[in-house]
């Protein structure tokens, strides 16, 4: 049955401007690709050089698409421009699958820049001159986690002025040779970094300090056990038969003991008083890492015997007695 002229019916539907925006939004990309963009601009800081470059690079990889980069600025910026609209387009998705794929190509010379977890400098304004520092990209590290193995990158701020550089836990004198722990990293952060090419999770230091405590479990065995749980949750993973020439990565005990007892000297010190900076040698290696113990077993020995309320720091005090027996 086909309508006649006279009784056809025309219809006016009024439509926002949000929702004229996600309309012209979706003739550009897929929710999924809209997505997947927002998320990735979300994560990665502003600080990675390149940043909408790498983005549409993944984006392009992934999906295979050829999107230009006045698109993805586009995406972005509209977005950020109207916050509201990030509810309307962006769902949950797990992007690991879209910065693996990107960080595994070949054909990228760059691809490897990218990281999912990326650890900034504690602070970007020189705490001597009070300039205001640029931040960039120093290395990508091993980040040992508890139950896994990953990547990281680590940026810096440098004070060209006072011959400074800050890093996410801590900044270095490069005159001195000394490095100082910031007593608001130790406390919030999730990932330590003390230098060197590796990173570490916080609760994975934890895990040791109580493993330490109540199972006396030492460095040695410790290390193999994590090691040996490494190995099983990744051939479990993978679904398939590893051979044995796979070179894992393995925890190192005498780089986990040295990274340990700073992790634990910090937060002792910072417990015991209200001081922001705690010093520490630049190398662990030699006479010097000994000489240093020394020097501060005696104050923190002062320290602990000086304190009157130990009620609710009595869990850290075994720390006094490590220590202790350690140096």
């Amino acid at each position: 049955m086909f309508a006649t002229a006279h009784n056809q019916r025309f219809y006016t539907v009024e439509v926002t401007d949000k929702q004229n925006t996600i309309l012209f939004l979706l003739k550009h990309m897929t929710v999924k690709e809209i997505s997947a963009t927002v998320k990735l601009d979300n994560i990665l800081p502003c600080e990675l050089s390149n940043k909408r470059l790498h983005i549409r690079k993944m984006i392009n990889l992934f999906y295979g698409k050829n999107y230009d980069q006045v698109t993805i600025d586009f995406i972005i910026s509209t977005i950020r421009d109207q916050q509201e609209l990030e509810q309307e387009l962006v769902c949950d998705m797990n992007i690991n699958e879209i910065v693996d794929k990107y960080r595994d190509s070949i054909t990228i010379d760059d691809a490897t820049d990218i990281n999912l977890i990326n650890l900034l400098p504690f602070t970007t304004t020189c705490i001597q001159c009070k300039r205001v520092l640029k931040t960039e990209k120093d290395k990508n590290v091993t980040l040992m986690c508890l139950g896994t193995i990953k990547t990281c990158t680590i940026f810096k701020s440098n004070c060209n002025v006072c011959k400074i550089d800050y890093y996410p836990t801590y900044f270095e004198n490069k005159i001195m040779k000394y490095k100082y722990l910031s007593a608001t990293a130790i406390k919030n952060n999730h990932y330590l970094y003390f230098g060197g090419q590796s990173a570490f999770h916080h609760d994975l230091l934890v895990t040791f300090s109580s493993d330490l405590i109540f199972s006396h479990v030492p460095f040695n065995s410790f290390c193999e056990s994590y090691d040996y749980i490494i190995e099983t949750i990744n051939r479990h993973n993978s679904n398939q038969y590893i051979p044995t020439t796979y070179q894992q990565q393995k925890l190192d005990p005498k780089l986990f003991q040295n990274t340990w007892l700073v992790f634990e000297m910090a937060r002792f010190y910072f417990m015991m008083c209200d001081n922001e900076f705690f010093q520490i040698p630049a190398s662990y290696e030699g006479p010097e890492r000994d000489n240093f113990l020394r020097q501060y077993n005696e104050k923190f020995y002062s320290l602990f015997t000086g304190t009157k309320n130990l009620t609710e720091k009595s869990a850290n005090m075994t720390m006094c007695v490590t220590f202790q027996s350690l140096s």
